[in-house]
């Protein structure tokens, strides 16, 4: 333990590092399941999925979600997300919002709030009795979302 954190001058440096380090993991494995996806809508989805499936391991929902926002401080924490989790939903989402006919004005708006639907999701799951049940009804919701964003009225 004392060897690890030798190499960062504070313990908040330390969780900054591992934080950092999850987000790129969590990034890789969304881009990863969305690449597989036909149209930019279903990459969405794919990856909307994939966050929520990777949040079920404990220790990637306790960095990401509890321990970096609360240690590292909202600042900090949102600079970090936004170079990962921001960017990558506002790349999924202008070709998919393009693809939906939605003006390109709103993908920022639309990003920010998918991000926090799927943040309060997968704080829902792991705090839930049945998470399977819940994980299942989370991920419905969040198709929902999605299809309700990314589809336009007739």
């Amino acid at each position: 333990r004392g060897a690890l954190y030798h190499h960062f001058q504070s313990k908040e440096a330390l969780l900054e590092a591992v934080f950092e380090a999850v987000e790129i993991d969590v990034t890789n494995k969304v881009l990863s399941r969305a690449a597989s996806a036909s149209g930019a809508i279903e990459a969405v989805r794919a990856g909307c999925d994939a966050f929520l499936d990777l949040t079920q391991d404990p220790v990637v929902r306790q960095i990401m979600l509890t321990d970096a926002p609360s240690v590292l401080g909202w600042e900090k924490w949102r600079e970090i997300d936004e170079r990962h989790a921001f960017g990558l939903m506002k790349a999924a989402l202008e070709p998919a919002a393009k693809e939906a006919g939605l003006p390109a004005t709103l993908v920022d708006a639309f990003a920010h709030m998918l991000l926090a639907s799927l943040s309060e999701v997968a704080l829902m799951i792991a705090q839930a009795a049945d998470p399977a049940t819940a994980l299942e009804n989370g991920r419905q919701a969040v198709r929902e979302l999605v299809a309700r964003i990314l589809t336009r009225p007739a």
